[in-house]
């Protein structure tokens, strides 16, 4: 017998997922500068070259999976 209370991890929204998502550490396995995902997603739909001051590694462009996540969704 529950308490009638619906599991919050089983009735994640798209949002909410997305949400939990953009609070990841992600980095460059080349230069392995990194950060919070969702801040890392925002820079690379205008750059394709690492954020940290004098890094020329050219992070986007070494991702085969950049694309999957739709600009629109974050």
């Amino acid at each position: 017998p529950g308490s009638g209370k619906s599991d919050e991890r089983g009735d994640l929204t798209r949002e909410n997922k997305l949400a939990q998502f953009n609070n990841w550490f992600t980095w460059c396995h080349n230069c392995r500068h990194g950060g919070h995902a969702g801040h890392m997603l925002s820079w690379f739909r205008d750059h394709t070259e690492c954020p940290v001051s004098a890094c020329t590694c050219k992070c986007m462009q070494l991702d085969t999976t950049g694309n999957l996540v739709p600009s629109d969704s974050i």
